[in-house]
This record gives structure tokens, sequence and C-alpha cells, in this order.
């Protein structure tokens, strides 16, 4: 390579990021029949029930590595018979 190729040429177009298109601002409009409701907020005890927790996950990710280790052992038993 040569000290041409090395350096930005000013016959060579840079490739730049193109300009962002102005942001259309599109306004929102509601049916009047349309009926909200608002919800309960979620208690601390009932989101332990319905979200896993850090325990979950890693009891999840042993029981994953334990059932991969336990087909890879089948896998080789099968090869080796």
């Amino acid at each position: 390579m040569t000290k041409a190729h090395n350096k930005r040429s000013r016959d060579v177009a840079v490739c730049a990021r193109p300009h962002k298109k102005a942001l259309r601002r599109l306004s929102v409009s509601f049916n009047d029949s349309v009926v909200t409701h608002l919800l309960p907020s979620v208690t601390p005890s009932v989101k332990q029930v319905l979200f896993y927790n850090l325990d979950d996950i890693r009891r999840f990710q042993e029981q994953e590595k334990k059932r991969q280790d336990a087909e890879a052992a089948q896998h080789l038993l099968r090869m080796l018979a």
C-alpha cells in the first residue's frame, strides 16, 4: 500500500451518516366510546409470586446445566457403544 492509499484523498468521497429526518409529531385522539380503567399497584407480596427473583434464575441455570451435562453423557455413551 502506498501513502496515497493510507491517507484520505480529496477526490474520494467520505461516507458520513445521513442527517436525521425531522421528526413528525402526530396528534393522537381517542374515540369517545373508549373506556379506560386504572390498574391497582402491585404489592411486594404479589410481585414476589408473579415474578422470578435471582434465586429462581440461578436454580433454572443449575437445572439446565445438569440437563445439558446428562444429555452430553448420554451422547458419549451412545458414541462409545
